[in-house]
């Protein structure tokens, strides 16, 4: 039994980590692909950052309480953020998190 729980885990584990071998269906009723949708936060997130600022990466781990290394692997779409660093993320930037994940923000003025 322990040991198809560790199975189980791990599994959860590597999907969790890895959307692309989920099959890169697209999201609820966004046209996006979750791999697309994590690589367009990694570009939000460090474009905002250095638009608002231009903080370095150590700074706004301080101010959010996290890792500084989880920061770096956000912006580099090397992690999947969970959802509570999601919503601390879009609230420190000032938007919503549908915008953060779905959105270009680049583009906007």
């Amino acid at each position: 039994m322990r040991s198809a729980v560790r199975r189980l885990r791990k599994a959860v584990w590597i999907l969790s980590c890895h959307p692309e071998k989920r099959g890169g269906k697209p999201v609820g009723k966004t046209p996006l692909t979750e791999p697309e949708m994590y690589a367009l936060l990694a570009k939000n997130l460090s474009y905002l950052r250095k638009s608002q600022g231009g903080l370095s990466q150590r700074a706004v781990a301080r101010i959010l309480h996290l890792p500084p290394k989880t920061i770096m692997n956000y912006e580099n779409c090397r992690a999947t953020p969970l959802a509570y660093a999601v919503l601390k993320l879009a609230d420190y930037y000032g938007c919503s998190v549908e915008d953060l994940l779905t959105k270009n923000l680049t583009e906007r003025k």
